[in-house]
């Protein structure tokens, strides 16, 4: 690792600690503030910490992501497209501005989402359950000429068709 890279690891580290800890800071001000009656000072400090936390998102979250990706995610059994990750930073600033306010409009956002985002993982799993793929082939394929291949996808379950699938080369 080189001099500059270590020294802009230990920025971003030391960015993201003040951010968060500004947050979590502001959170515990917030809370103090509104138990004490004072509004304006609670008022104050959920806007300091949902401020601090947006910027911790923004700053941190692409760099967090990109080292991810960098470092393989083989220990995922399927794969989360942008648009999906997009959506879990979502649940996740919902389900901050919920705890944070305390709003039940929120709480019931987060439900929603939440629910929203199960029953698509449920229903993907069982949409792709028992299904067998067969891939025949002739018995003599030559280099350089052209071979036909038969695909034969099977859906095993009794009840629920399979919908949606697309095979392809």
């Amino acid at each position: 690792m080189s001099q500059t890279s270590a020294k802009k690891s230990w920025v971003f580290l030391l960015v993201n600690s003040a951010l968060a800890g500004l947050a979590l800071g502001g959170f515990g001000l917030a809370l103090w503030a509104s138990s004490n009656g004072n509004v304006e000072a609670a008022a104050f400090w959920r806007n300091v910490a949902m401020t601090s936390f947006g910027l911790f998102l923004v700053y941190a979250l692409p760099r967090l992501a990109q080292s991810l990706f960098l470092a393989g995610t083989t220990w995922l059994p399927f794969h989360i497209p942008w648009l999906g990750v997009m959506y879990g930073a979502l649940i996740v600033v919902v389900a901050g501005s919920a705890f944070v306010t305390g709003n039940n409009l929120f709480y019931l956002l987060l439900a929603v989402l939440a629910a929203t985002l199960i029953v698509s993982i449920l229903a993907n799993r069982l949409n792709l359950t028992r299904l067998n793929l067969d891939l025949i082939a002739p018995q003599h394929v030559f280099a350089a000429e052209p071979a036909q291949l038969d695909i034969t996808l099977t859906n095993f379950r009794r009840l629920l068709p399979a919908f949606s699938l697309t095979l392809s080369l």
